[in-house]
């Protein structure tokens, strides 16, 4: 019934190269972190590894004693990889100014420093703590010089300094706990450049600004600019901004602070606006906007709109994103399971593909929501509210699995040679997360002849996941350009195993904003339902294509809200529903 259900939820995700239904993972172990004896609240903050392969979650302890009288304590729990609680810190001050922490960053030694607050007080205060790797207090710093108010919800450290924010100021602290500088700057968000700059998005005198300060606290610039939530800096001092407030935006200014392009054309966002967000640039620097009203969009760091992914209901409440691993994306998420919600992650690929996913229900009642997400080489680590309690779910890093799915691999491009018309360059896309060994790529035409690659040579050790390869091999035909009828062949492990792939279908689309469907039920037994959120009776058609690549319905022109389809006498397999409204094309998968 698990399966079933996770089915449902999955197989709705966006034109994946005709692929098949991904297989639902489920966590190699779960600890749960708690006040026992007693049983009060620990909720979910942070989790991050450490480079020997530790995992640090990092909680809040909440016990109401009376209205308006509360204990709060900081929690910090670090497990090995094999899920073995190591140690654990409580920081409660002696039941003196109700502590807690909102952020933390590690150093490679495996110290912890968290930003927090004394809550305490109606103005609260910040908080700043180093627990060392063993796990005791290092020390503890309050207030700074510039602004005793507020609490710290940002702490990141760069060239072994720490820099915080909150929404009195900005500071920066060494290691050791001493205080460098401090401005009662108000910042929105914060990030830091490779130089150590401190960049703050603010609402200063009616006016949304972005401010730069120098490593030594000394102002830089400003610039009239939207009210960011989220900052990013590039290697080469590159600001680039993402706005929700009161509109979707992301927008870029120069290292030396002069506007260079903004985007907006987003739907509106909600009134209550996304709880689940997120803002992250990938290894070839490209940016990717998490969140927005459950799509994935990813930008050029020029701007240019390089597609968006339907997020199929993952941003139901908060979200979390990495970039890890060969350049994969990994997001998670809350979807609706048996009793509420429960936890999901997902791993995505260059080109916006879901090709992992990961799913664990801790409970049969009560809240579940996924919350924080740290991967690195041994595993995904996902934290989640369960119940009031704090819940560790760690998976297997999916690279290492040795299933290869070959329908996530196909042709991207195909060119012959500028130079040398006798060879052909045939660019493959491997959209999954496990490597191919000893590959190689040939085409067969119509005819059944080899025209490429005819002895099967083999030039590359293996084609790693989520890569690109250019094969280069010799072709007996000149001059063909269509080659959608041909045949292409990946060979692995010189030519052991063969597998036909597909030409890759790409999830953008050439509108940002695109009308919205459901199909349900599914999986489908005798009627699939597609309905859809008509504006304005604009005129739509949709096309469903089996495995095969072939038509076997389509609608015609129409502005029905609802269109049933009988489907009792089809064949069982996976079908792709194509919606099309002037220029804008949406898809989806269901099961029969």
């Amino acid at each position: 019934m698990i399966r079933n259900l996770l089915l449902m939820n999955f197989a709705i995700y966006s034109c994946l190269f005709n692929s098949q239904v991904l297989a639902i993972i489920p966590p190699v172990w779960t600890r749960t972190v708690n006040a026992q004896p007693d049983t009060n609240p620990v909720f979910p903050v942070k989790v991050l590894n450490d480079i020997n392969g530790n995992c640090y979650v990092l909680s809040t302890y909440s016990h109401t004693i009376t209205i308006g009288n509360v204990i709060n304590k900081v929690y910090l729990t670090r497990f090995d990889f094999l899920g073995n609680m190591t140690w654990q810190f409580v920081f409660d001050n002696g039941g003196i100014g109700q502590p807690r922490g909102f952020d933390m960053c590690l150093d490679n030694s495996g110290n912890c420093y968290i930003a927090g607050g004394w809550m305490s007080t109606f103005s609260y205060q910040p908080l700043l703590i180093k627990v060392n790797v063993n796990g005791s207090l290092a020390w503890q710093h309050t207030s700074t010089t510039a602004f005793q108010t507020d609490y710290f919800d940002v702490v990141i450290l760069k060239n072994n300094f720490l820099f915080l924010k909150s929404s009195s100021g900005i500071a920066k602290f060494d290691t050791s706990g001493t205080e460098l500088w401090s401005h009662p700057q108000p910042a929105y968000a914060m990030a830091v450049d490779d130089s150590s700059r401190i960049v703050v998005s603010s609402f200063t005198s009616g006016l949304q600004t972005l401010f730069r300060y120098h490593s030594d606290g000394t102002f830089d610039f400003s610039a009239q600019a939207i009210l960011a939530r989220n900052i990013l800096c590039d290697a080469s001092g590159n600001i680039f901004l993402l706005s929700q407030n009161p509109d979707y935006a992301v927008a870029k200014f120069d290292s030396a602070g002069n506007f260079s392009w903004q985007r907006d054309n987003f739907a509106t966002p909600l009134s209550f606006q996304d709880p689940g967000f997120g803002f992250l640039m990938d290894q070839n620097g490209d940016l990717l906007l998490l969140g927005i009203q459950d799509s994935i969009y990813k930008f050029s760091s020029g701007g240019t709109f390089l597609w968006r992914s339907s997020m199929q209901g993952l941003d139901s409440y908060q979200i979390s994103g990495k970039i890890f691993d060969n350049n994969l994306l990994v997001v998670t998420g809350s979807l609706s399971g048996f009793s509420g919600y429960d936890m999901v992650v997902v791993t995505y690929d260059l080109m916006g593909h879901p090709n992992w996913t990961g799913y664990y229900n801790a409970n049969t009642g009560g809240r579940e929501y996924a919350w924080d997400v740290a991967a690195d080489g041994t595993g995904i680590y996902v934290i989640e509210d369960d119940n009031n309690l704090t819940t560790l779910a760690k998976f297997n890093n999916p690279a290492l699995d040795t299933v290869i799915d070959y329908s996530l691999i196909c042709v991207d491009s195909i060119w012959y040679d500028a130079v040398n018309p006798a060879l052909i360059h045939v660019n493959v896309f491997n959209g999954g997360v496990t490597q191919v060994n000893y590959p190689s790529v040939q085409i067969v035409s119509p005819q059944g002849d080899t025209i490429s690659n005819e002895n099967n040579a083999v030039v590359y050790f293996a084609q790693l996941g989520n890569s690109f390869t250019e094969y280069i091999d010799t072709i007996t035909q000149a001059g063909i350009t269509d080659f959608s009828n041909y045949t292409f062949l990946l060979r692995e492990n010189f030519g052991a195993l063969t597998h036909n792939i597909l030409h890759c279908a790409t999830t953008g689309i050439t509108t940002i904003q695109s009308g919205n469907f459901l199909l349900y039920p599914n999986p489908v037994f005798e009627r699939l339902h597609f309905r859809r959120n008509a504006v304005n009776g604009e005129m739509y058609e949709i096309k469903i294509v089996n495995s095969l690549g072939e038509v076997i319905y389509s609608s015609g022109k129409t502005n029905s809200a609802e269109i049933a389809i009988e489907t009792s006498d089809w064949s069982h397999g996976v079908y792709t529903v194509i919606c099309l409204e002037n220029s804008a094309r949406t898809c989806a998968k269901f099961i029969h």
